[in-house]
């Protein structure tokens, strides 16, 4: 269980990671084209929030400390029942797996209402060239 949540997170970290490396650079590509009109931007501006919003915070950081919480859980515990030496460094493991656990519903809980407190930044990087 602990070698499949291991997986599991380096899969969905890679997948997370892959917006900065394959999907981004394309949008910026386009919009920073010349010939890019006023409509397609705000179309790829749209893009990018719900690309950079799925991929980097479901994706990225949700799941990826779903797992990794889990497998430093099912780790620490493992660990702590074969070996009684060193008990104490177990239980941080453990402590540690569940504060990233509980860490990662974080996002649910702050995109839950509407307000100044929940609004997200606007795509810097897509600002149009001057």
């Amino acid at each position: 269980m602990v070698l499949i949540c291991m997986v599991l997170a380096g899969v969905v970290l890679a997948v997370a990671s892959s917006r900065w490396l394959i999907v981004l650079p394309y949008l910026a590509q386009i919009y920073t084209n010349l010939q890019t009109g006023a409509t397609t931007r705000v179309a790829l501006d749209v893009a990018y929030k719900g690309t950079s919003y799925f991929l980097g915070i479901t994706i990225g950081e949700f799941f990826y400390n779903i797992f990794t919480g889990i497998w430093s859980i099912f780790l620490a515990t493992m660990l702590l029942r074969s070996s009684r030496r060193k008990a104490w460094f177990h239980w941080i493991g453990i402590i540690g797996g569940a504060t990233m656990l509980i860490g990662s519903f974080e996002q649910i809980f702050a995109n839950a209402g509407p307000g100044p407190l929940f609004r997200r930044n606007s795509g810097a990087f897509l600002t149009p060239p001057p």
